[in-house]
């Protein structure tokens, strides 16, 4: 929710969630913890972590096409 007392430290969880639901062939499930994650790190101005996820759902967003 809201209560986030360590942002960052969240957004880089969702990331990480991200990443394992992209090696588990959940493309859905990991655009959702992706994109949370980019919004809170854009808030932060996480510049290396927004280009890390970005690129993350770059990826996933090509997968899903070539499937």
């Amino acid at each position: 929710g809201c209560t986030m007392t360590h942002p960052h430290a969240e957004a880089r969880a969702l990331y990480e969630y991200g990443i394992m639901h992209v090696r588990r062939g959940e493309p859905r499930q990991a655009q959702d913890r992706l994109e949370e994650a980019i919004a809170i790190f854009r808030r932060l101005g996480a510049r290396p972590w927004i280009e890390r996820a970005e690129h993350a759902l770059a990826e996933l967003d090509s997968g899903l096409r070539s499937s």
